[in-house]
């Protein structure tokens, strides 16, 4: 089964939205897990209410930093370390606001792939994945504990 983790921090309005688009076009078993990362406890509690009215498991970011990028960072890292390196199958991490559009079969798009996401560069030489869209074939990632999200 796939599990997908979703970083929500005040957009709660896109999270149902983002919920129905994966229902209606992954073609896969799946399960939505919110990364609930909103400092506002107004923003928290709208978050968790949408989540239970879709039964859909919260996990807190519990991000600390009053920079966007760095509390965002934070709780892909809390998530990573704590639930995300137990899984065996594909695990993706999106944003709140990302959506599918068309269907999608994650077997055949993964087959001969460990990761796929959209590939960033920042000069002079830093190269890595943004976290708005990564998928992981968890059973054939090298040392998945490694990952850092910083």
């Amino acid at each position: 089964m796939n599990k997908i983790y979703s970083v929500h921090y005040d957009r709660v309005d896109l999270l149902e939205l983002q919920y129905f688009s994966i229902k209606n076009h992954l073609k896969n078993d799946f399960e939505l897990i919110i990364i609930n990362n909103a400092k506002d406890e107004n923003i928290k509690l709208e978050i968790n209410n949408i989540s239970n009215k879709l039964n859909l498991k919260v996990f807190y970011g519990n991000g600390t930093s009053g920079l966007a990028g760095e509390h965002h960072q934070q709780a892909l890292n809390n998530c990573w370390q704590s639930e995300c390196i137990k899984n065996k199958n594909y695990l993706w991490i999106l944003d709140g606001d990302v959506f599918l559009l068309q269907d999608i079969d994650i077997n055949s798009f993964m087959k001969n792939h460990v990761i796929a996401g959209a590939r960033q560069n920042r000069k002079p030489n830093y190269n890595y994945l943004t976290p708005c869209v990564v998928i992981f074939d968890m059973n054939k990632l090298p040392e998945p504990e490694l990952i850092n999200w910083s």
